[in-house]
Formats: C-alpha cells, structure tokens, sequence
C-alpha cells in the first residue's frame, strides 16, 4: 500500500486484480465465408463443416477451409456425430459409423441394445457416455458396445442434448426447468439459479475458463460458487448473438452465424488502482 494525495486529501492505493477485455473482432476465412458454427465439429485433431453435402475441413494455420471428401458416409450433418472418448461416431436412426481418421473412412458400426438412435442426444458425464431421449434412456458398454437400459432418479423423461457441464458438474437446463446431477447417486435434484432462471442449455458455452449464457441482449457468466448468472459485457458483438453459434478450434473461439464471423480476444490488461480514504 502506498498513500497519495488528491485534492489535499490523503488516499490509499492499493493494486487490484487483473482485468480483462472480452472482445468480438470480425474474422475472415478462406473457402467457406458464410456458414454456421453449430455445424462444425473435431475429432480431435482436425476441424470440420458438416451440413448434408457440404463438407470441409480447416486449415487452421491459414483460415482456409477446404473441400473434404469422405469415405463410407459423404453427406451429414455434425449434429448426429459424437464421440466416446476414443473413437468417432455417427448415429442417426439405424445409420450408424465409425470413422477411421487416418483413411477418412466411415464404416458401419453396429451397436446392441439400442439400435435407433440420433447422436444429438449422447452425452456424458465425464466417465460414461448415455443416451437420452424422453423415457428412453440408456448408458453404453464400450467394450461391448452394448447399451443398457439406464435407471434415473428426480428426473427420468428428459433430452440428452439439453445437459450441459461446468467445472465437472452436470447440470440440465430447460427453459424453466433445471436440475443437477448426483453421478455417484445417479439423482437428479433440482436446480435454483440466480440472475437468470429462464434458459436452455443450446446456448451456454464456455471459453476454456469460464461458463458463458448468450441470446440475443441477454448476455451471462456464471459464477460457480454462488450459482448466480452475472451480467457480462461484451465489445463487438454483433447483432443477435447467441451461444449456439459459438465454437473452438482448440486455440480460438469463434462465433460463426451466416456472413457474421468473429473470433475472440481476451486479453488481460494491466493492474488497476483501487484508491480509498485511510
């Protein structure tokens, strides 16, 4: 602590935390210019667009997407492929594959106990991968490649792509309806949020750190430990942001909804000065 003057009267400075900025600057790409994140996906090493015919992959060295041909499967979307870990899947129905990644090859998969099925709603808790979809509700044998019918308690009719994760808990969020999940219980209990109330887990996405909510001028970031959605400011967004549309290429984050693309930059500023009487 240092005092200073002011005026003739005596304050005291003090260094407070580091701030950052949290802007949205346009971006421009190679190849494809006007597409949606919602349709781009990973496998954990490359990016891709899929959206029925149209599919590509990224360069992200150069910005430059690039026609992708395929093998086994050539038109889909990236909605319906998910993953269980280790390996790649598309699921639609009774459509079902694996993608080899070194040849780009999708070759049929067949699973046991749940043979009908869309990928959009597998998800995990962190340790198994489940399936949900109103009563049907399943978790998976990797090893068999087995799905077994799976036992809920607190909520037992719901839609896997309506879960969401924050810091390793798994929460689900409809609308008005939000619960929290007890893996070690298998017990969903309700949820109460503070700050926002009314939301769906579509449009929550994360920067790597911290937990975002975004539709249109409604913009959040959660704090965990209060469970309480804080307003955010955000600089350069463009008009109807939502979460939806966000997505990583590992490195960056980008918000990509038709011919509105941005990327953004958080950077920390410097220590600011907190001056306050003695």
């Amino acid at each position: 602590m240092n005092t200073v003057t002011y005026n003739g009267t005596p304050l005291i400075y003090t260094e407070g935390e580091d701030r950052f900025t949290s802007t949205w600057s346009k971006k421009t790409w190679k190849g494809l210019t006007s597409f949606s994140g919602t349709y781009t996906w990973t496998d954990g090493e490359n990016i891709y667009f899929s959206n029925n015919s149209n599919q590509y992959v990224l360069n992200k060295e150069t910005s430059t997407w690039s026609e992708k041909t395929w093998s086994g499967l050539t038109s889909f979307n990236a909605n319906k492929v998910w993953t269980d870990g280790d390996n790649i899947y598309y699921s639609n129905g009774t459509t079902h594959r694996l993608l080899n990644k070194a040849t780009s090859t999708w070759s049929e998969k067949t699973w046991y106990g749940l043979t009908n099925f869309g990928g959009n709603n597998v998800w995990t808790d962190g340790e198994n991968i489940y399936y949900s979809s109103g009563t049907t509700q399943y978790v998976l044998d990797r090893w068999t490649a087995t799905w077994s019918k799976k036992t809920w308690t607190g909520l037992t009719e719901f839609s896997g792509f309506s879960t969401w994760t924050a810091g390793g808990t798994i929460y689900y969020s409809d609308y008005t309806t939000h619960y929290v999940l007890n893996k070690e219980t298998s017990t969903w209990s309700k949820k109460t949020w503070t700050g926002l109330n009314a939301f769906y887990a579509t449009d929550i996405w994360t920067d790597g750190e911290n937990t975002y909510y975004s539709n249109g001028t409604v913009e959040r970031v959660l704090n965990k430990a209060t469970s309480t959605w804080e307003s955010k400011t955000w600089s350069g967004t463009p008009s109807g942001f939502g979460g939806t549309y966000v997505w990583t290429d590992g490195d960056n984050i980008y918000y990509s909804s038709g011919s509105a693309q941005y990327v953004l930059d958080k950077e920390q500023s410097t220590k600011f000065a907190i001056y306050h009487n003695p």
